[in-house]
């Protein structure tokens, strides 16, 4: 925020016409009271004041972001973002605090995501999607989302539509897609690791936050491997299949209640999709290659009518030719 304020207190730009480029306003011509301090009545503002904040929406500096690179991108020719959600500053069991990004989309999805670099460095950003979930019917936009954490009850998100409003976990440790340890460890998901004694993904409570936590818990933010799930120095492939197949894989299950304006009124089942090593749809994916097929079968066949044609044409006035050639010579020979 003190980033946003010192950009408002500082020069405007201008564009004196049309084809001018955009300059930084000297000081001695910006008026006083200056345009965005704070009067006690903007009925009283001159008019040399208001005139100027009407031709000089543009200041001269810009907010510059917060890291070197975006947090999140991801290409889609099915969806765009709407709107985003933060639950800010969630502690991994080593201590490090992650902001998590829940991105909503026109077409009712929801993703989950991190920059597993954030604490450690400004300048370099890896982005991990941890889920990409199908909340609402697709084709119904995501219109907000708001991160909700109540005493006593397990926190959730809340997906706001047209239509109707649902409440989403934050997390999905228990997914059968996370059923072993690699693959709960390859989430890379704050909220989730791999409990030994148990053998089970779990949530990770902050009461958790201990240093007997490591020795039964098993959480890798950055790389998404344990040695406690069977990796070694070296072998950094073991168990990547695992990990992999996840980006396929699909599961239900009563993970959603829908919100009535009173209270909760009922469950719906929806569709999971979790994802572990990379930022891109599967179903996205094989959607472009099954259109890239279909327009290559149709140039083929495309071509094959032409040659078609051609040959029929050609065999068909060869068979003319030769029609009047015999006929030419018999008249000739009598």
């Amino acid at each position: 925020m003190k980033n946003v304020l010192e950009v408002f207190q500082g020069a405007f730009k201008e564009q004196e016409t049309i084809n001018s480029n955009w300059l930084r306003v000297l000081p001695e011509k910006v008026p006083e009271p200056r345009p965005g301090a704070c009067v006690n009545d903007s009925r009283t503002l001159p008019d040399v004041t208001v005139n100027f904040v009407k031709a000089h929406p543009l200041m001269d500096d810009a907010v510059q972001s917060f890291f070197s690179l975006p947090v999140i991108t991801k290409v889609s020719f099915n969806y765009r973002f709407t709107k985003v959600a933060v639950d800010p500053q969630v502690k991994a069991l080593d201590g490090k605090a992650y902001d998590i990004l829940y991105v909503g989309t026109d077409d009712g999805r929801v993703l989950k995501a991190l920059n597993t670099r954030a604490p450690d460095s400004l300048s370099n950003v890896s982005q991990v999607i941890v889920s990409d979930v199908q909340v609402l019917k697709y084709g119904q936009a995501i219109k907000d989302l708001l991160v909700v954490h109540l005493a006593g009850e397990a926190s959730k998100l809340v997906v706001f539509a047209d239509s109707e409003i649902r409440a989403v976990p934050l997390h999905h440790c228990d997914a059968p897609a996370a059923a072993t340890c690699a693959s709960c460890v390859g989430l890379q998901d704050p909220h989730c690791a791999w409990d030994a004694t148990k053998n089970l993904c779990v949530a990770v409570s902050t009461k958790l936050h201990d240093s007997d936590a490591d020795k039964t818990l098993f959480q890798d933010i950055v790389n998404g491997r344990h040695k406690g799930c069977g990796y070694e120095p070296g072998n950094s492939r073991l168990r990547k299949l695992d990990l992999i197949g996840l980006k396929r894989g699909s599961i239900t299950g009563d993970h959603y209640e829908t919100l009535s304006t009173a209270r909760l009124c009922r469950h719906c089942k929806v569709g999971i999709v979790v994802l572990a090593w990379n930022s891109y749809s599967f179903r996205s994916s094989n959607e472009y290659t099954l259109l890239v097929s279909f327009f290559f079968l149709l140039l083929l066949l495309l071509l094959f009518s032409i040659y078609f044609f051609f040959f029929l044409f050609f065999f068909l006035f060869s068979r003319e030719r030769n029609s009047k050639l015999k006929l030419l010579g018999a008249m000739l020979s009598s």
